[in-house]
């Protein structure tokens, strides 16, 4: 019921169109290469082809972001149905209705995030072959580790995503670039290892901070009645 409140826009489903569109423009973009391999485009095409892929494997990242940013502005949206809500008989206990809400939020934005994963590594394989898999999977990991830091918080009050926690994201995201960068250097690894594994265990932590902050929050619903 507590997800219900929010709207049809955090539902999975909501995200079938753009899943279909990115495996459609990746079966697209696999035909054109193979019929470019067979000697029938000419050098311009396929230089166009090569840079529009390169872009466009690097902006998928940006659809795992937006899928728990859409989270947080259901929450924002939907402050009248969660005022209704609150009254229904069957709303349960106040006190546990922000540790049911972040554990809903919890499992269905990380479903999203490694569901988005997996179909962008698998359009980065149809466009772009298997060598690009290993720079792709790192890249899904900073930005599902980004996409977290929204998440859950004290939406009572100003939790969720607002334009200074954007800022503080993206700083956060190239210093971790930084640091993986550095590492790499220095043991020889893959960048994108390292990048991975700085994003996972910094998604970890961050979530672990931030669901015990939500919890000690006042109850979140309706939300920002007291920003």
């Amino acid at each position: 019921m507590l997800m219900h409140a929010l709207g049809p826009s955090v539902h999975w489903s909501a995200w079938t169109g753009s899943v279909v569109v990115m495996l459609a423009v990746g079966i697209g973009i696999r035909l054109m290469r193979m019929w470019q391999e067979s000697g029938g485009s000419s050098e311009s095409l396929h230089h166009f082809i090569d840079g529009a892929s390169s872009a466009g494997l690097a902006m998928l990242m940006l659809t795992i972001v937006f899928a728990t940013a859409a989270f947080s502005q259901a929450i924002t949206r939907t402050r009248g149905e969660q005022s209704l809500l609150r009254l229904a008989p069957l709303a349960g206990d106040a006190a546990l209705l922000s540790r049911r809400l972040a554990g809903q939020l919890l499992q269905r934005a990380l479903g999203l995030w490694i569901g988005l994963a997996l179909v962008i590594l698998a359009v980065s394989a149809l466009v772009a072959g298997p060598g690009v898999l290993l720079r792709q999977f790192g890249l899904c990991c900073l930005a599902g580790q980004v996409s977290m830091l929204g998440l859950l918080g004290d939406y009572a009050g100003k939790g969720g995503w607002t334009p200074a926690l954007a800022w503080r994201a993206a700083l956060l995201a190239l210093l971790e670039v930084l640091a993986a960068a550095g590492l790499a250097w220095l043991s020889g690894m893959s960048i994108w290892l390292w990048m991975a594994a700085i994003a996972l265990g910094m998604a970890g932590f961050r979530l672990r901070r931030s669901w015990l902050g939500m919890l000690a929050a006042p109850v979140a619903f309706p939300a920002r009645r007291m920003g």
